[in-house]
């Protein structure tokens, strides 16, 4: 059954009511722009209703790793809504993507293997969160931190430029070379560089194109680094050794400067080691975001990403959320009906 128009209205009221209570959104950006998208082979909706008027919501999308997110108005909590919910949405995830999504499947190239088990995502590690996930057994198994820092209070040194690497923004790039090669460039930088991500791994020219067309997307405010050495002129495009994405966030009539400034993406090749590439990258993005003028800025780290954390904490970062990832160790069909 598709998801009813009039609904899908409901659902963001849902989102809405969440975020007001909770302090934090329960759906992800990604998540969220799917409830206005059709069902299909990859992406099934769930909801549960009281008397006519909806109280919960969540998804499916199997487009990677098949990954569930939902959310229960705050109205409606404690009321066996949100397991309900869950349940519904577990028994989508049967139906869904790869015909075995409890297993780990290797990839082709070689690399290290993906996990490919279901996801259920939980933003800002809320309590009753937890304690669902604890009766339905699944494992806290990966945590994404959301760290912040007045713009005010950012430390960011420079560091000198590695010989045989030129920075250059985006938009420079795409002038000089054209956005197809460059985007080929960033493509193979990104899939090199996280080839162990659940959600970055296996990236495709249209994902790259479609960041390009998000209203945030400004190649003047991104930073691409290339191989200027004696290897780059045995190439006939670029070579790029990494790049960086910012976006800005709340840009509107009343906020033209925007509300915060998101260190959204940094990828470096692997292959370029020891040139403090993405330092730089890093540091001049942020520089970038401060000039702007933004009061905050924001990035997203792995929870186990120590050295990452170092860092980020230098430059006057602190933690202000954590996301949590939970898994099913078992084969989760065993859920939809339990008790």
């Amino acid at each position: 059954m598709d998801f009813p128009a009039q609904l899908r209205a409901q659902a963001e009221l849902v989102c809405a009511a969440a975020l007001s209570h909770d302090g934090v959104e329960p759906l992800s950006e990604q998540a969220a722009a799917l409830i206005w998208a059709d069902s299909s082979d990859t992406l099934l909706h769930a909801w549960v209703a009281d008397d006519g008027r909806l109280v919960g919501y969540g998804n499916v999308d199997a487009r990677r790793i098949p990954t569930i997110e939902c959310g229960v108005h705050p109205t409606a909590r404690n009321q066996g809504w949100g397991e309900k919910l869950l349940r519904a949405l577990l028994a989508a995830a049967l139906r869904i993507g790869p015909s075995d999504t409890t297993t780990s499947t290797a990839s082709t190239d070689g690399d290290e293997s993906l996990d490919q088990r279901l996801m259920v995502w939980s933003h800002g590690d809320l309590r009753a969160a937890r304690h669902l996930a604890e009766r339905l057994n699944l494992e806290r198994s990966r945590e994404l931190l959301r760290m912040s820092c007045p713009t005010d209070s950012l430390i960011v040194n420079l560091p000198d430029l590695a010989p045989g690497i030129e920075i250059l923004t985006l938009a420079e790039a795409d002038a000089r070379f054209g956005q197809d090669t460059m985007d080929a460039e960033m493509l193979h930088v990104n899939n090199a560089a996280f080839s162990w991500h659940p959600e970055q791994s296996g990236w495709t020219v249209d994902d790259i194109l479609s960041h390009r067309q998000e209203p945030w997307f400004a190649p003047e405010e991104c930073f691409v680094a290339l191989v200027t050495d004696d290897t780059a002129h045995h190439r006939a495009q670029p070579q790029v050794a990494g790049f960086v994405w910012t976006k800005l966030h709340g840009v509107a009539e009343d906020t033209p400067v925007g509300t915060a400034g998101e260190l959204y993406l940094v990828g470096v090749d692997p292959e370029i080691q020891g040139k403090r590439i993405g330092t730089v990258l890093t540091s001049l993005a942020l520089r970038r975001l401060a000039a702007r003028g933004v009061p905050e800025l924001i990035l997203y780290v792995e929870g186990d990403n120590a050295a990452a954390l170092k860092v980020y904490e230098r430059n006057g970062f602190t933690v202000a959320r954590c996301d949590v990832a939970y898994r099913c160790d078992t084969d989760y069909s065993t859920l939809i009906s339990a008790r």
